[in-house]
């Protein structure tokens, strides 16, 4: 059937963790004998509070496999999300450019904004502060709006555009349909806290 759409019969959130989950989980933070409780439930909200300030803006690029994020000595190259083009490397001391470098940041970033937007959910579920649910709104709306923009590529082939051979693992955002899968948890996560 064309345009319809599936309702979840089930009140939200549901796909994680559920609304008396939620409350149990914010009684057990009101608890002084369970102060590790209240640590936790105090590093969400930190942690979402930052992701209030920092730009969520979903970038538009092919992400690379994680594994090409090194320096030629070895070393992993290190991630600024205000760098997409120049990728430091401690170890030699100079920048690399270019692609497959290129490409990590994009994964990196796909993958940092999936995990800020379920943190984001999360904190809205535990506090109910809007402000949290918009930004992780935000978020997904900016995959939403970028993901089907992207050809299907993958590690090894390229994209199915430039080759003769499709990806049968490739993704989207992501090189490879592994790491989509891992990219999409976080992203259901925010979707079904802020929904």
């Amino acid at each position: 059937v064309t345009g319809y759409m599936a309702v979840p019969k089930k009140a939200r959130p549901f796909l994680f963790y559920s609304a008396k989950e939620i409350a149990a989980a914010k009684t057990r933070a009101a608890d002084p004998k369970a102060p590790w409780a209240k640590a936790t439930l105090d590093s969400i909200v930190k942690s979402a509070d930052t992701w209030l300030t920092l730009p969520v803006s979903v970038p538009t690029g092919e992400g690379a496999w994680s594994g090409f994020y090194v320096c030629a000595s070895g070393p992993s190259l290190t991630y600024d999300r205000t760098s997409p083009k120049k990728h430091y490397c401690k170890a030699d001391g100079k920048f690399y450019t270019g692609q497959p470098y290129d490409g990590c940041w994009f994964t990196r970033r796909y993958s940092e904004l999936a995990k800020a937007a379920r943190i984001l959910g999360l904190a809205y579920r535990l506090t109910g502060k809007q402000a949290y649910a918009k930004r992780a709104a935000v978020i997904l709306a900016g995959f939403t709006r970028v993901y089907m923009s992207h050809r299907l590529h993958d590690n090894r082939y390229g994209s199915s555009a430039e080759t003769l051979v499709p990806s049968k693992s490739g993704g989207r955002l992501l090189s490879q349909t592994l790491s989509e899968s891992s990219w999409l948890v976080s992203v259901l996560a925010a979707y079904d806290a802020v929904a």
